[in-house]
């Protein structure tokens, strides 16, 4: 005989929470009892993260206790951290990785039933300062300025009276 019964339970149940269930004859006789596992079929909510910087090549943040953390570099590769008891998470990015600023990293958590967060992506923020400029010697009758920079960063020129002129280094 099929059965359906809604039981009279307000809490609600965690994946991995054992129920038995048995069956009981109009006699009294009991059968043994069958073990059901709750199933976890709900993703974790997306982790949370810190803002990634080109000088502290960190990925920090919170996320469900137990759960993975996955961080998706933009060459593919994958880093893996388990979340701690208190929620946190630490993620460093390898040193033979470098991040300029401008790169995305994916971002997902996975808990223990194997559910995975919706994926959300992160862009590294630029706080490096460039290397010095490359100036070529000049003379008292010049009036061009020359050298070498880092690509579409702006070249400030301060002269001797304190003005100050800026160019986008191309």
């Amino acid at each position: 005989m099929l059965f359906n019964v809604e039981l009279p339970y307000k809490g609600t149940f965690k994946g991995g929470e054992v129920l038995k269930v048995s069956v009981v004859d109009p006699s009294s006789n009991e059968s043994l009892a069958t073990t059901i596992h709750v199933e976890d079929i709900t993703a974790p909510k997306s982790p949370t993260v810190k803002p990634i910087t080109s000088d502290n090549p960190l990925v920090v943040g919170t996320a469900e206790v137990g759960s993975t953390i996955k961080v998706k570099l933009p060459n593919g590769k994958v880093i893996s951290t388990k979340v701690g008891k208190q929620g946190n998470y630490k993620v460093k990015i390898p040193n033979n990785f470098k991040l300029n600023g401008g790169e995305s990293l994916i971002i997902t958590a996975t808990d223990v039933s194997g559910n995975t967060s919706e994926e959300i992506t992160v862009k590294v923020t630029d706080n490096t300062a460039p290397t010095n400029p490359n100036v070529n010697p000049i003379d008292k009758d010049s009036k061009i300025i020359s050298g070498t920079a880092e690509a579409n960063a702006t070249i400030k020129i301060k002269l001797p009276n304190g003005k100050v002129f800026s160019w986008k280094c191309r």
